[in-house]
């Protein structure tokens, strides 16, 4: 089964505001929405998710030459690959995140269509989940490149690039995943010091 959303009182409850009149026109928009974001979404996903290793490249997008390689299960989340990234970089793990689809008609890697940390509530409508979707589910063939930001006040922006999937480990050993096996390059600092002080 593909992912889905938790939400499910969203819908009915929206078409209840505009049958009232109660922010109709802003309700209207919200489930047209809605509407296109589950649309784009279920084809954006695979049925079911699978063992498959998935090795992932994370390029940082504000600092030439900063990338980390993460081996991950293909039953494991976005949420456990967010939170491989983020440790990799050496920062702690207390601002949000959340992955988008490419826009193919602005040419952006953050399009209109992503996917969020569970306590993300600044959507007009539900969304998926980071923790509710495996990474065997989404369609890396046709998406092979994912948008990826964590702390959206300091906005560290990632491009998230399928490197190669396999059934067996890349490593001898049996060890827990997701794994840091590669990388480039110094990460910033997550909370600079002032310069003043």
């Amino acid at each position: 089964m593909k992912p889905q959303i938790r939400d499910k009182e969203f819908e009915s409850a929206a078409k209840r505001m505009i049958s009232e009149k109660k922010h109709a026109v802003y309700m209207q928009h919200a489930l047209e929405d809605y509407h296109a974001y589950l649309r784009f979404m279920t084809g954006a996903f695979l049925e079911e998710p699978n063992e498959v290793r998935f090795i992932v490249r994370a390029t940082y997008r504000l600092k030439k030459g900063l990338w980390r390689e993460i081996e991950i299960n293909g039953r494991q989340t976005l949420a456990d690959l967010a939170s491989c990234i983020i440790e990799s970089m050496d920062w702690v793990e207390d601002h949000l995140h959340g992955f988008w689809f490419p826009d193919e008609r602005r040419n952006r890697i953050f399009g209109s269509y992503g996917m969020f940390h569970e306590e993300m509530e600044d959507d007009p409508h539900p969304t998926f989940k980071t923790k509710d979707v495996p990474i065997s589910q989404v369609d890396w063939e046709k998406y092979p490149v994912l948008g990826f930001v964590f702390d959206f006040g300091d906005s560290h922006e990632f491009d998230i690039a399928l490197k190669q999937s396999c059934t067996e480990a890349s490593n001898t050993k049996r060890r827990p995943l997701p794994l840091l096996i590669d990388q480039r390059g110094v990460a910033p600092e997550q909370y600079p010091e002032d310069d003043e002080e």
